[in-house]
């Protein structure tokens, strides 16, 4: 007994017409369209609820380091790089030069400047040194 087909502006009957090289009417090139966003949505979704129980078990710091952040967003980044589809890799790539960047010039503008006391007194002491000589 031969199963009864799906009717036309169906998901089933768009397939049909894929298999067998048939012109895709109207009503299934909607119903594709339809399966399309609905997975899109569901997607999108289940990814914005992920990130709110990121958010809720994340505790709101109450002093910002930007260095730390941008630490924590290249270990994100790198994360997100090793399940990434191909098509995004290029993207989190130029984002993670971007943070490296970033971190590089944040730790190098927080390593404490040498005042000019310390400098004068270093030349000092060089001087005292090379005239003992």
């Amino acid at each position: 007994m031969a199963r009864e087909l799906r009717p036309c502006g169906t998901f089933a009957a768009y397939q049909r017409h894929l298999r067998k090289k048939e012109p895709i009417c109207d009503l299934c090139a909607e119903a594709a369209r339809e399966q399309k966003n609905t997975r899109v949505d569901t997607g999108r979704a289940e990814s914005a609820s992920l990130v709110a129980l990121a958010l809720a078990a994340e505790p709101a710091p109450d002093v910002l380091d930007e260095l730390d952040e941008a630490r924590e967003n290249l270990r994100a980044v790198k994360a997100a790089m090793s399940e990434a589809p191909a098509n995004a890799v290029a993207a989190l790539s130029k984002r993670r030069e971007e943070l490296v960047r970033r971190i590089v010039v944040l730790s190098k503008s927080n390593e404490p400047e040498e005042s000019v006391f310390d400098q004068l007194r270093k030349r000092r002491e060089e001087r005292i040194a090379a005239s003992s000589h």
